[in-house]
């Protein structure tokens, strides 16, 4: 049996075997059902990488600018992963928020800080900061362009706490998940 050798274009391949059958030349590729492009991650995968600073005094969750991703999933039934790496510094309240769009998701049904998406609660001396990666899959149940974004209460987003000499990088990442 011959094969077909699909090479990347910067390296790998994926080899194609034609089905044990008469030999007419035409290649029969398997259905979704059958395995072939079912479930799994696809390729829609877009991050957003933020290497400034921002900060705020607000007592009331704003978006962070800069920090957010726009995807468009290319199945109603598709799940989107969102992974959101976060470095900040600020008051020990510094509360972060996932949305989608204008609605906070990955929350508890619980009270106050339960709701939040993570929060800083270190020392307050020159170094300090917090470091968190959080991981959601969402069902958005559209095939509209969708944007997650983070918002953050008083406190800066990559900057330690008081010193401007040591600064971090936070990313958001949203990955299509087939269903």
């Amino acid at each position: 049996m011959s094969k077909l050798r699909l090479n990347g274009s910067t390296s790998g391949y994926v080899e194609l075997e034609a089905p044990a059958v008469a030999d007419n030349g035409v290649l029969t590729l398997p259905t979704a059902a059958a395995g072939f492009g079912a479930a799994g991650i696809g390729a829609n995968v877009v991050q957003t990488v933020k290497i400034d600073v921002f900060t705020t005094t607000s007592s009331t969750p704003v978006d962070v600018t800069g920090l957010s991703v726009t995807i468009t999933p290319s199945s109603a039934t598709s799940k989107v992963l969102i992974i959101a790496d976060l470095q900040f510094s600020g008051s020990p309240r510094s509360l972060m928020y996932l949305l989608r769009g204008a609605t906070s998701i990955y929350e508890s049904t619980g009270a106050s800080l339960s709701d939040t998406m993570t929060w800083n609660d270190v020392t307050l001396n020159a170094r300090s900061h917090t470091s968190a990666t959080k991981v959601f899959l969402d069902s958005p149940a559209t095939t509209s362009a969708t944007t997650y974004k983070i918002q953050m209460t008083d406190g800066k987003l990559n900057q330690w706490n008081l010193d401007t000499n040591f600064n971090s990088v936070s990313s958001i990442t949203a990955i299509e998940v087939a269903a």
